[in-house]
């Protein structure tokens, strides 16, 4: 298990992008204490939220067979 987890660090340092921003503290706080619950990293916790908010944003978009 361990040499997967490793595995996919790797490949995730690979492939993923970096972007430095700046966050007003109690939404530092917050995403701290987001990612501790729900035992992923912070930057885990912050790409699980955009994801589901891309994913929410995309079902209330007008699909090209309505227009």
């Amino acid at each position: 298990m361990i040499k997967q987890k490793e595995a996919n660090m790797a490949l995730t340092a690979q492939t993923d992008h970096q972007m430095r921003i700046r966050l007003p503290a109690d939404v530092k706080e917050w995403i701290a204490m987001e990612a501790e619950r729900n035992e992923r990293s912070q930057n885990a916790e912050i790409v699980f939220r955009l994801k589901q908010s891309r994913e929410a944003q995309s079902e209330k978009a007008p699909s090209a067979e309505n227009t």
